[in-house]
């Protein structure tokens, strides 16, 4: 406060100027410049802080613009990387479901045709033994038949034995 404000700020209070007016001129005339002085000093001060200040202001603003732009960048990049990797796994995820696809029915083609080979293979051992048995069974009736015949021939040979002992 300057001492004129401190004696006006005083005279306000008490309603009346200070016995000692003469005594403030005095104050007044000696230290006035310094107060000048002072006050300039002030002056000059607060304009460097706001000037500093401002130009903190700047560089924080500035600094903070370029983070901005490498985090957007960082952001920009990791979004492509992701969707390329993404990408990457779906097209390998697509080969192996066709590889895994092409797996299947190599086997299921491989399983039908042993199913048939073995099918074929069966039929054609089904129907040789089938032949067989029935060749068996048409043997089996011839000698059946001829030992029937045999049979026959045998009891007439007896009978001829006997009749040729009897007659003898």
């Amino acid at each position: 406060m300057h001492p004129e404000e401190y004696l006006q700020d005083a005279s306000s209070r008490n309603g009346t100027l200070p016995q000692h007016d003469e005594l403030g001129k005095i104050r007044d005339i000696l230290f006035g410049a310094q107060s000048n002085e002072f006050s300039q000093r002030i002056l000059d001060l607060e304009q460097q802080l706001l000037r500093e200040t401002a130009q903190i202001r700047q560089t924080m603003d500035e600094r903070l613009r370029e983070l901005e732009t490498i985090f957007r960048q960082e952001i920009t990049q990791l979004r492509t990387a992701l969707s390329a990797e993404t990408n990457a796994r779906s097209e390998a995820l697509a080969l192996m479901e066709r590889d895994f696809r092409k797996t299947i029915e190599e086997m299921q083609t491989t399983m039908d045709d042993a199913f048939t080979h073995h099918g074929n293979k069966l039929t054609t051992e089904t129907q040789q033994r089938t032949q067989a048995i029935v060749g068996l069974t048409e043997r089996l009736a011839e000698m059946q038949a001829d030992k029937a015949d045999r049979r026959v021939l045998s009891s007439l040979l007896n009978q001829m034995a006997e009749a040729l002992s009897s007659s003898n």
